[in-house]
């Protein structure tokens, strides 16, 4: 047979009577087809093949009928559909008997599967009539299940509508009964303000709205004159002192330590407006800010495009006795568009304590030239003892920023007080370059940013609370940080001296019990001298990459769920030039628990050095837990001491504890191991296994009947048991020629000591005799 029709479905209407009703359409069983009623409620309900209803003409080319149990009531629905499984059941092998038929039916599914698909997708899918349309047809349904719209261009429900409605009737019920009306349906329009302004309202034989002169000198007159906004109803009433109360009042307003945008705002003057105007009142005759300008309104002031520069001097270098004492600044929330900036430069104290919203066209944050970064606040050129307290929310820049010279060539800000910064989905906190003995910051906290804060060629600054992500300090000096909490982030110390961090947290991945995905650093050093006093890891990742001639000392270093402590490497974030192999770091105490466990991304070396870099590493006082927590495959080394022989390597009382397939240390030799005391530890030195208990790490004794030079640094303890056979054999050890152990004469067994130190050379002879025992152990320090 074939499949001629494209018909898959039938509708039919009950009308009470009816049980029977015809399917016009091929199937091949009779659990091949859909069977659903349609209430008069709009309720769907599928029905049960052998409960509800039966099957006749199944595999019949014209279709069959479906017999109801009972009849279809009147005015409910009725839908028969084609539902065929999503199955292939023709089995087809080689050599096997290919009948037509077989090869037909399964054509025929397929057919009535795609009729099937097609008609769900024409027939109850929502979709345009035609590519070229920009609309989805319903064809006269409704959409069920609508969820309450969130964005502007989202369908509304009929919930939603109502509730609109309802809200804007009772607005407009409480506005009319605020409102002055009229019985007539309508009444004519005021005049325009060029007709009504210093008039009363009258009403005209018509009824309608005009604009009419008050008799001069009526009380009516007197109230318009007080209300001017063109000559202030303080010039209107006079003192005793023969002043009027305008001029009385302006000193209070103008002359004391604070402009209030309030005083502008009275006058209907916002934003933008009252801001210059207050900015202006801020001045003294001579043209220079000396009051802080204060926002005691209501509202969040909008600034567009403007740069406001504060300034209380002409000078330009530090003679604070021509400020005259005066100091300016800004209080209050504002909210900046495009350009808008307040900036300090020649100041005496300023004061700055803002919340700053981000509006319309910010820049944002210029990588390749900060310079063009936005930024809400900035300090430049001879700034001294700023207190700066910022908030910034939504503002796509830095709240505050010094540029200066790099390298100190001009004068920048000068005794920062403590300061505070705030940063809240927005660019960054700070940017600070190119000054020295800039001061101190209280606080500086980031959270949802898109960059982190700079300090580039500074010097002399201290940050008592850092708490954010993707820091970078870059050619710094004399920089020291009470508290740096960093979150998920690759923070940065790059060609820094001086860089002094008393409390470290490091969040090396989002959790320890979840899966990474990919290898985080909490932080890179390159080329920089830095101290921690205490640095803990947390998360499963990675905690410091340290490269280039950088000396790194921690006073003490803890780690949890961790997958790498400290690796020396150039393979690091740095975009110098990395000309240095040679790396010190010193962790002064170490805990490291529950390292490289199953959550890790990549299976990493606690203590990790690069085959080409030359470490001077030492590890003291603590225990290193590693390839733990779930970790049976993949094992890391404690310590990966690297290839390079030259690398200097001492680790001093350290329990290394954990799951390891071979040892939990390796060095490329004994020469680089300065000194090891670790209890019950063993040792792969260049690819051989050793053991070793306290400082002493137990080797193969290294002597034949050939004399060697023993080249290695630690010195060299033989152990050996001889047995002689006759009383004429022997067995003599000799080092640099001398007998170092001697037994001849007699037959027996024999055990001797002896030291042998670099550059001298050691061999044995034996006559009747034979080696029953011999080892040897360095004595590491």
């Amino acid at each position: 047979m074939t499949v001629s029709t494209q018909v898959s479905r039938n509708e039919y209407t009950g009308n009470g009577a009816t049980t029977q009703y015809d399917f016009t359409f091929r199937i091949l069983d009779k659990s091949h087809l859909l069977v659903q009623t349609l209430d008069t409620s709009e309720s769907i309900v599928t029905l049960t093949l052998g409960t509800d209803y039966t099957v006749t003409g199944v595999n019949r080319y014209n279709g069959g009928k479906v017999v109801l149990t009972s009849a279809l009531p009147a005015g409910y629905k009725i839908s028969i559909e084609r539902s065929t499984p999503v199955t292939q059941e023709a089995s087809i092998r080689n050599q096997g008997g290919f009948f037509p038929e077989i090869h037909e039916d399964a054509l025929d599914k397929l057919t009535m599967l795609v009729q099937q698909a097609y008609g769900w997708w024409s027939g109850l899918s929502l979709r345009k009539p035609s590519w070229l349309a920009n609309y989805y047809d319903a064809l006269n349904n409704r959409i069920r299940n609508l969820r309450d719209p969130s964005q502007a261009q989202d369908a509304a429900t009929k919930g939603y509508t109502d509730s609109a409605d309802s809200n804007l009737q009772q607005q407009i019920n409480v506005n009319q009964s605020r409102a002055l009306r009229v019985p007539e349906a309508a009444v004519g329009m005021v005049p325009a303000v060029a007709g009504r302004k210093n008039k009363i309202l009258a009403f005209n034989s018509s009824g309608d709205p005009i604009a009419v002169l008050p008799e001069s000198g009526s009380a009516a007159d007197v109230l318009i004159q007080l209300a001017s906004s063109e000559l202030s109803g303080g010039t209107l009433v006079q003192l005793r002192e023969q002043i009027n109360v305008q001029d009385a009042l302006s000193p209070m307003l103008y002359s004391g330590r604070v402009v209030r945008l309030s005083v502008f705002y009275a006058r209907g003057l916002t934003n933008d407006a009252a801001f210059a105007a207050a900015f202006e009142a801020s001045k003294n005759a001579d043209g220079y800010n000396c009051r802080i300008i204060v926002n005691d309104t209501p509202y969040t002031v909008e600034i567009t495009n403007t740069v406001y520069q504060f300034r209380t001097n002409l000078e330009t270098r530090y003679n604070l006795n021509t400020y005259s004492g005066f100091n300016c600044g800004v209080v209050g929330e504002f909210k900046f568009n495009g350009t808008a900036q307040f900036k300090f430069i020649r100041c005496y104290r300023p004061y700055v304590n803002v919340v700053i919203q981000g509006g319309t066209g910010i820049a944002g944050i210029d990588l390749i030239t900060p310079t063009n970064s936005s930024i809400a606040v900035q300090l430049e050129t001879v700034v001294v003892g700023a207190e700066i307290h910022i908030d910034i929310v939504n503002y796509p820049g830095y709240g505050l920023a010094t540029f200066g010279t790099k390298f100190l060539s001009s004068q920048g800000v000068k005794g920062l007080y403590p300061s505070t910064v705030n940063a809240y989905l927005s660019g960054g906190a700070v940017y600070m370059a190119g000054t020295n003995g800039f001061g101190e910051f209280s606080s500086i906290w980031e959270l949802d940013c898109t960059h982190g804060s700079v300090f580039n060629a500074i010097y002399d600054v201290v940050v008592h609370k850092y708490e954010g992500s993707d820091l970078l300090v870059n050619i710094c000096n004399s920089i020291r940080f009470g508290y740096l909490l960093l979150g998920v982030a690759n923070a940065k110390i790059f060609d820094s001296q001086g860089v002094y961090v008393g409390h470290h947290l490091g969040v090396a991945g989002s959790s320890p019990t979840v899966k990474q995905t990919e290898d985080l650093y909490c932080m890179d050093i390159v080329n920089s001298w830095v101290r921690f006093g205490q640095s803990r890891l947390f998360g499963a990742n990675c905690g410091f990459r340290i490269g280039s001639a950088s000396n790194v000392l921690f006073d003490s270093l803890e780690g949890y769920h961790i997958n790498q402590a400290i690796s020396i490497t150039n393979s690091t974030s740095y975009t110098g030039t990395s000309n240095s192999p040679t790396v010190d770091v010193h962790v002064k105490q170490i805990n490291v628990v529950n390292g490289n466990g199953q959550y890790a991304y990549s299976s990493k070396h606690c203590i990790h050095v690069d085959d080409a870099m030359l470490a001077n590493l030492t590890i003291e006082d603590g225990r290193i837990q590693w390839n733990v927590n779930g970790r049976t495959s993949e094992y890391a080394y404690a310590i990966y001491g690297g290839s390079l022989s030259t690398s200097h390597i001492k680790i001093d009382n350290v329990r290394l504890l954990g799951n390891y397939d071979a040892e939990p240390v390796y060095m490329p030799n004994y020469d680089c191991i300065v000194k090891m005391h670790t209890p019950d530890t063993e040792v792969n030195v260049g690819g051989t296994r050793t053991t070793g208990s306290g400082r002493r790490l137990r080797i193969n004794w290294g002597m034949s009947t050939t004399e060697t030079e023993y080249t290695s640094k630690p010195t060299k303890r033989v152990y050996v048991v001889a047995t002689v056979t006759a009383a004429g054999g022997n067995f003599i050890a000799r080092v640099d020629g001398k007998p170092a152990m001697y037994a001849a004469g007699v037959a027996g067994t024999f055990s001797g000591t002896f030291e042998v130190s670099k550059g001298q050379k050691a061999y044995y002879s034996m006559a009747s005799s034979s080696v029953v025992d011999s080892y040897a152990e360095l004595e590491l320090g």
